[in-house]
């Protein structure tokens, strides 16, 4: 899907370590969906380079080559033999590389990207997360998220990834008097998406031209990556 009208085509997809509903590990195939939508900046989350497939023998480099040589990672799991993490990639020149641990004492460890992102009609801060299952840990996290978004009012921001909102308005309600709140897509489970855990938002300067799930893409992860074009102020 194309529009002449986009400045910036953005897109984040928690990508289940590459394994997708057939049980195949395929980072060939998350590259494959990657190169077709040539999105401008990128957000994956549940990435592991803990195991390899389809010869692809460095998938960071592999993702790097076709999502933007420019990138920033929040490796939540460290191993010797790989990491697991997210990550965020850009076409354009990053300014700012910022990982803020919002981790919660004896749960899975959680990160939020923020990065300054130098796009040809201007800067625009990205930030990028994973956040926790857990309603406390959630809460506790979108108070941190909160922090980081107020700590400078003066550029546009796009804000997106995984907030594993499963039920009520807890992400709504802690970001609605600091950015604008689209329509949600439903995205997980990934074959009959009912439930809408990721999101991509922006603050009220940026214009979303349009926002879509990748429907097609179904079997390669249990959730539908979502695509935004967008235009930034100038």
């Amino acid at each position: 899907m194309e529009n002449l009208e986009r400045d910036v085509r953005v897109l984040t997809w928690n990508i289940h370590g590459g394994v997708g509903l057939d049980f195949r590990h395929d980072i060939r195939r998350i590259g494959n969906i990657l190169s077709r939508q040539n999105a401008d900046i990128v957000s994956l989350q549940e990435v592991d380079l803990r195991k390899i497939s389809g010869g692809i023998q460095n998938p960071y480099e592999y993702l790097k080559n076709i999502a933007g040589k420019y990138s920033c990672h929040a490796w939540t799991i460290k191993d010797p033999i790989g990491n697991y993490g997210h990550l965020l990639f850009s076409k354009f020149p990053m300014e700012k590389q910022l990982v803020h641990d919002v981790s919660i004492p004896g749960r899975e460890p959680r990160a939020i990207i923020e990065s300054l992102v130098n796009f040809p009609v201007g800067q625009v801060r990205v930030i990028t997360l994973h956040l926790g299952i857990g309603i406390g840990d959630k809460l506790h996290q979108l108070d941190s998220l909160r922090e980081i978004i107020l700590s400078d009012g003066t550029l546009p921001i796009i804000l997106m990834g995984d907030f594993n909102q499963w039920l009520g308005k807890s992400v709504d309600n802690k970001l609605i008097d600091l950015i604008e709140i689209p329509p949600k897509l439903r995205t997980y489970p990934s074959f009959m998406p009912v439930l809408s855990l990721d999101r991509i938002m922006c603050t009220r300067r940026i214009e979303i031209v349009q926002m879509y799930c990748l429907y097609e893409s179904w079997i390669a992860s249990d959730h539908l990556p979502i695509v935004a074009d967008i235009k930034l102020p100038k």
